[in-house]
């Protein structure tokens, strides 16, 4: 089998090695460091499989551009991308679902943004709407930082148009947990779970990071964890993007918490790289899909209320696994 891995960071350099073994693998654009990198526009490269890593590419449809000439992919369409490309709609699918969520609300107006804040309590979460890069959130326990946050998003001085709108959550701190589910459009399976962390001080402190370290597997997430995660949070999410007419084909990442921390930003390649090497000779097969490896990535969560199971601090598309 031919296989061409869209991408140029770390999570495309693991997502290359691992399937090198099976298949004869070219990465494009690639670097420097990963072999096999072409310059070859994806669209251009013939394969029998492509899988695409980064968001923006899925945003922007290449899925369903290669679809669309006869090619297998494995990353949803443009339509199911939504879920990484607008915070706000990934809010709203959640709610539909009847998915736990964090208490949220979007605002492309400064002052009702900031009216929206003073109802909530410390820690704040404010995001970008848009794609940023994993950099689009301020967490915070100052009201004041949270308000010049939205200020800078709304104007566009920070992230441009990714941030004319802003998403506001209630902050949550505790124990949190990453599930990636690979999905056939009707079906999800989950791979192994994993716990990361994107603050950059010790101790949990300072501001949001792309992210700084993960691990796997998580002790205190057995069988039954994992099957709540699926049954509560991937399960509905899949079915109603179904109702939605939408096919997703690719991975869902959720987030969800026992007590979870305030969440934001796209899980880096690097933790695709460590739960790689953690799990390198797992293995296990979706129909249509070669044998992929077992390994997961993880956002941050949210503070839970009395009472609560759990919530979902995110849950989001990728062409990752």
């Amino acid at each position: 089998m031919d296989v061409c891995v869209v991408g140029s960071g770390g999570r495309e350099h693991a997502l290359a090695d691992v399937l090198s073994r099976t298949a004869d693998v070219v990465v494009t654009p690639g670097n420097a460091g990963i072999p096999g990198s072409v310059d070859t526009p994806p669209e251009q490269v013939d394969a029998d499989l492509f899988v695409i890593g980064p968001e923006v590419p899925l945003v922007d449809g290449l899925a369903d551009r290669l679809r669309a000439k006869g090619r297998r992919v494995f990353g949803p369409g443009a339509d199911g991308a939504r879920l990484e490309g607008s915070k706000a709609w990934m809010k709203q699918v959640l709610a539909d679902a009847g998915v736990p969520t964090a208490r949220h609300g979007s605002f492309s107006d400064v002052d009702a943004a900031c009216g929206y804040l003073d109802t909530m309590a410390p820690p704040f979460v404010v995001k970008t709407d848009g794609l940023a890069a994993g950099k689009g959130v301020v967490v915070t326990e100052s009201l004041t930082e949270a308000r010049n946050a939205v200020g800078d998003y709304l104007s566009g001085q920070a992230f441009g148009d990714a941030g004319r709108t802003v998403v506001i959550e209630e902050g949550m701190v505790g124990p949190e947990l990453s599930v990636l589910a690979v999905c056939d459009g009707t079906r999800a399976v989950a791979l192994a779970p994993a716990q990361d962390f994107k603050r950059i001080g010790d101790g949990d402190t300072g501001p949001n990071t792309g992210g700084m370290g993960a691990y796997s597997p998580v002790p205190m997430v057995g069988a039954d964890v994992l099957g709540d995660v699926m049954d509560r949070f991937v399960a509905p999410t899949l079915a109603h993007l179904r109702s939605l007419g939408i096919d997703y084909r690719g991975v869902l990442y959720a987030g969800p918490d026992r007590a979870a921390r305030a969440s934001g930003g796209r899980p880096p390649g690097r933790r695709a790289d460590v739960l790689h090497r953690a799990h390198r000779d797992g293995r296990l097969r979706v129909r249509g899909l070669p044998e992929l490896p077992a390994h997961g990535r993880r956002h941050l969560g949210h503070r839970r209320r009395a009472g609560d199971r759990g919530c979902l601090g995110l849950l989001r598309r990728s062409g990752r696994w």
